[in-house]
Formats: C-alpha cells, sequence, structure tokens
C-alpha cells in the first residue's frame, strides 16, 4: 500500500465559505469491513481497497456524518504534477486549462507544479450544488499525497460542470489524547 494512503485519524481543511470543517479518515480493506454501507448502495462507490473521508463536522451541502470523499487505493499515478490525470472518462484537455482554485477565506490561484506531488489517487468528492435542495452527488476528483515532512494530502475536484477546479489541503487535528475521542481514531461512524 501506499503511504499516501495510510492518513488515518482526524483531519481538517478548509471548506469554502463554510469555514474549517473535521473529516474522519479512515483505509477499507474488503467489502463492508468497517463500513455502515450496505450492499446495495455499493456501485455508487469506488471499489476496495479505499480511503474514505467522513464529516465530523459538517455544512448544509455535506452534513456531519456523511461521506465527502473516497479515493481508490489500487488506481496511482506517482511522481510530479504534470497537469493531466482524468480519471472516469474525464477529457483531458478540458482539465488541463481550468484553473484550480482554493477557498481559504479569499480565494488564491494554485500551481501544483510549486508542489512536491508525491502520488495522485483516483477519487470522487460530495458536493451538493444548492443546500436549499439536498441532493448530494459524486463527482469526480483526485486526492494527491506530497513529499517532505509535513503530514498534508489534498482532494482537487475535476467536476466539469464549474469554470474551475477547487482543491482542499488537509492537515492533522492537533488533539491532545482523549479516551472519549478515542473512537475516532479507529471506528468509522458515518454515512455513505
Amino acid at each position: 500500500m501506499h503511504a499516501g494512503m495510510t492518513a488515518k485519524g482526524l483531519w481538517t481543511a478548509w471548506y469554502g465559505a463554510h469555514g474549517p470543517e473535521i473529516v474522519h479518515v479512515w483505509f477499507e480493506e474488503s467489502l463492508l469491513k468497517h463500513s455502515s454501507v450496505t450492499a446495495h448502495e455499493e456501485p455508487d462507490h469506488l471499489p476496495r481497497p479505499r480511503l474514505v473521508g467522513c464529516k465530523v463536522t459538517g455544512d448544509p451541502n455535506v452534513p456531519a456524518n456523511q461521506w465527502t470523499f473516497e479515493a481508490q487505493a489500487a488506481d496511482m499515478r506517482s511522481g510530479r504534477w504534470d497537469g493531466h490525470g482524468a480519471w472516469q472518462d474525464q477529457d483531458e484537455d478540458e482539465l488541463l486549462y481550468r484553473p484550480i482554485v482554493k477557498f481559504n477565506g479569499l480565494p488564491t490561484l494554485v500551481d501544483m507544479r510549486e508542489r512536491e506531488v508525491q502520488a495522485r489517487f483516483c477519487c470522487q468528492g460530495r458536493i451538493n450544488h444548492d443546500p436549499a435542495d439536498y441532493k448530494p452527488e459524486w463527482v469526480p476528483a483526485q486526492l494527491i499525497t506530497y513529499e517532505g515532512p509535513k503530514p498534508m494530502f489534498s482532494v482537487l475536484f475535476d467536476d466539469l460542470q464549474e469554470r474551475f477546479r477547487h482543491i482542499m489541503d488537509f492537515e492533522p487535528v492537533p488533539l491532545p489524547y482523549s479516551p472519549s475521542l478515542s473512537w475516532l481514531h479507529t471506528e468509522p461512524c458515518c454515512q455513505a
């Protein structure tokens, strides 16, 4: 298994105007192990083994206790960022010319060539375009891991309905050990 797929535990990322949110990340190796997903829901999800992120704190678009992303461990591309990387029948030319934007307060353009990309995994992220009408959907994305001592990964949404690509950078939640929170590091609690 690739080192980027060992990012288990509590992570935080800035979810646009909603601000920072906490996500519980775990690794699923086999069917229905540590998951609330039932067999009839499975075709909408990526095959195992996979890394799953579930919101501990949520927002109107994707509330708490709902999956926010999943990444397939077996579908990986290693090496520096080359601008390519479409999965799931995406148009690579369309992806190359759309800017990547990070929303940490003010929108910021991101040049992935400046980051020390280690690997990219086929991923899908959960979005809901209209908070007043809750109909979340899975859109194509990439989970990106980086070289270096700082633990961090990103989820890059490649949704072709947008004029830009949206990236979220995840960092570990700095929590002291607490017996009341220890279950978060071992047992998933979320809905797919």
